[in-house]
This record gives C-alpha cells, sequence and structure tokens, in this order.
C-alpha cells in the first residue's frame, strides 16, 4: 500500500497578511464587489460569509461543509 504523507501548510508555508482568519472574507468581499458580483459593503460581505458558514454547518454530517454547500446555502 502506498504511503500519504499529509502537510498542513497555513502559517508554515502559505502566511496570510490578515490577523485573524476570516478577515479574509472583507478582503474577498471588497473585490467581489469592486467586480460587480456582490453589492455589499466588505464587513457585511465578511458578517454574511461566517453566519452563513456557522447556520450551514448545522445540517451537514459532522459540522464541516464545503465551499459548494456554502455557497448555495448564501443564496
Amino acid at each position: 500500500m502506498p504511503q500519504i504523507y499529509s502537510f498542513d501548510v497555513f502559517d508554515t508555508l502559505l502566511t496570510r497578511l490578515v490577523i485573524e482568519p476570516s478577515d479574509i472574507f472583507k478582503i474577498c468581499g471588497d473585490r467581489a464587489g469592486h467586480c460587480g458580483w456582490i453589492n455589499l459593503l466588505p464587513e457585511t460581505s465578511r458578517e454574511v460569509r461566517i453566519l452563513t458558514e456557522q447556520r450551514s454547518r448545522l445540517f451537514y454530517r459532522g459540522g464541516e461543509v464545503g465551499l459548494d454547500g456554502l455557497y448555495r446555502d448564501w443564496e
């Protein structure tokens, strides 16, 4: 059987430019607004994303929801 190696690369090989991980949602919301994909303020987009994930986790086995499920629930 082949061996499988798994690595947690965040904050070791990849670094984020925000203090709180959820702050990236504000940056994404800002960029999505500039592209015309959403019509929300960046902070509102961040709050909606966090609340949607919390709500979605209630309905998924093990509490883990993928991005496809998360954005489907956002609509």
